[in-house]
């Protein structure tokens, strides 16, 4: 069966199902772009983008048995396709290592693309203490709020302004629920080697976790083999005078070097002048990174460099902190300022912006955000090499609509 056959009955069973509902996606986002940047060789300042998304999700449900479709149309127009192209980046989800290619480009040029994928098809069988799940789906196993060493399988962006839905992989995947009120999850997800198209298992995950109680105290164990690496993690969770603490890390035996990644961070909500009000920060170390502050993209750690590739890491040093404060200006709109350091260079990012309700079913996103710090680093822009100009770029915005029915 051909992959666009295949994707129009994927579609076309999702709007078969009982429980049907979706949303439509409107955005438009763009930032500048410095004079010395080599972005300036594939758009001019300020680089801007419009796009459309369209997501139809379906969900089936008898007995014990579920069946759950949700499939995308993604349309894109403008600079952005040029500048991501010109580094051999995809900018909407592709199935490049995923073990069934369920996307399918419709149209494409220079400054326009249009797409079809299926981002979730799972059957499911379910009981009190036991639930099995084939298919695309999506997993999240970490307690990080901006950072997630945890959660191996297709993270979040740290920056990313849109989250409500993570990418599905494709996994078999089931959890145990223990009579002391533990539970144990287990995952197999199954990749292809980008550059053969075939299933290996060794660019493969096999996870295992186990999720208790000890007194006050949520406690994770994680394990398996993630890209033929042996992997161990802990995760643990509490409160602290009224706000919530939550520290996870992760060892990877990684060419015979064990590498530790580390988040930890504290979120608390209160009531000031009159408004809601929700704050956070949270500290990150990342082994994998690297700690030097004259650095360019060429000169990252194989590494590194394998796991930003993967979209597994989206950052390059070693130290970061991130803060998040938010407030609830009226019960329809809600506010937020948000600031990424890197410790190591002194460079930030920082993003303000919000969200509003415009009615039960329509909701504006918007936010505004400016890297600063030291030129020729992270968040200003890295060089590509010693010998090439720097990828900086300078204030952006990101503007979107989101119908939901």
């Amino acid at each position: 069966m051909s992959k666009p056959l295949l994707l129009s009955l994927l579609l076309l069973g999702s709007a078969a199902l009982a429980d049907v509902g979706g949303h439509g996606k409107l955005r438009a986002q763009g930032f500048s772009v410095p004079s010395d940047s080599v972005f300036r060789q594939a758009t001019s300042s300020p680089s801007t983008n419009f796009d459309l998304e369209l997501r139809l999700n379906g969900l089936w449900q008898a007995n014990r048995f579920g069946l759950e479709l949700e499939g995308q149309v993604f349309a894109s127009q403008g600079d952005r396709l040029a500048v991501i192209g010109a580094f051999g980046r995809v900018p909407f989800p592709d199935d490049e290592r995923r073990a069934v290619d369920l996307t399918h480009v419709l149209s494409e040029g220079s400054e326009r693309l249009l797409l079809a994928r299926v981002d979730r098809a799972v059957l499911s069988y379910t009981r009190e203490d036991f639930v099995i799940r084939a298919g695309r789906q999506a997993l999240s196993w970490g307690g990080g709020l901006f950072f997630g060493p945890l959660d191996l399988v297709n993270p979040f962006d740290p920056a990313a302004i849109d989250t409500e839905y993570k990418v599905g992989d494709d996994m078999l995947y089931a959890q145990l629920l223990l009579e002391d009120g533990s539970d144990v999850e287990f995952a197999w997800v199954f990749r292809q080697d980008p550059l053969t198209g075939r299933s290996r298992n060794d660019v493969s995950s096999q996870l295992a976790k186990y999720r208790t109680r000890i007194g006050e105290t949520d406690l994770a164990l994680l394990g398996g083999r993630h890209y033929d690496e042996t992997v161990g993690g802990i995760g643990l969770s509490g409160d602290w005078g009224g706000a919530v603490w939550r520290l996870d890390a992760l060892l990877t035996d990684a060419e015979d070097e064990l590498v530790t990644q580390l988040v930890a961070n504290l979120s608390r909500s209160w009531v000031a002048f009159d408004r809601n009000m929700t704050g956070s920060a949270e500290l990150y170390y990342n082994g994998f990174g690297t700690g030097s502050d004259d650095v360019s993209f060429a000169e990252l750690p194989a590494e590194l460099t394998e796991r930003l590739l993967r979209g597994e890491q989206f950052t390059i040093g070693r130290r970061y902190l991130a803060a998040n404060l938010g407030v609830e200006w009226t019960p329809l709109l809600n506010l937020s300022a948000t600031v990424f350091t890197s410790i190591d260079s002194g460079a930030a990012l920082l993003q303000l912006g919000g969200r509003y309700s415009i009615d039960d079913n329509i909701e504006l996103l918007f936010t505004v955000d400016a890297p600063l710090g030291p030129d020729d680093t992270e968040f200003r822009g890295l060089k590509i090499s010693q010998d090439l100009p720097p990828a900086s770029r300078g204030a952006g915005f990101f503007v979107q609509i989101a119908r939901y029915f």
